[in-house]
């Protein structure tokens, strides 16, 4: 369940700050995509294990893909959040295939 949450959430967060921050104009489209990205892919990950963990995977992308362009929106400092950011996401999908390895 905590990988599937994981997955979705940090690919629509990523994702959303990055495109926002990129397209500022777009503001709908820019959400629409990052939700529904991260609604697929925290889905996938969780219907690999159980349709609880497909229900939180699903709910989770769509409220960070939600959330993303807000904040990418009130940045300032946009290159240190970005290299923040992308280390932290490499460091959560690092520690999910450790997890899932001795799972």
């Amino acid at each position: 369940m905590n990988i599937s949450m994981i997955v979705g959430g940090m690919l629509s967060f990523t994702m959303g700050i990055i495109l926002i921050s990129l397209y500022p104009l777009h503001v709908a489209e820019v959400t629409i995509f990052t939700a529904s990205i991260g609604m697929m892919c925290g889905g996938i990950v969780g219907y690999m294990f159980d349709s609880q963990s497909f229900l939180t995977g699903f709910s989770n992308g769509f409220m960070t893909g939600m959330m993303a362009p807000m904040l990418g929106a009130l940045m300032t400092v946009q290159s240190i959040v970005f290299y923040l950011i992308e280390f932290f996401m490499v460091f959560c999908y690092a520690l999910i295939v450790i997890v899932a390895r001795r799972s």
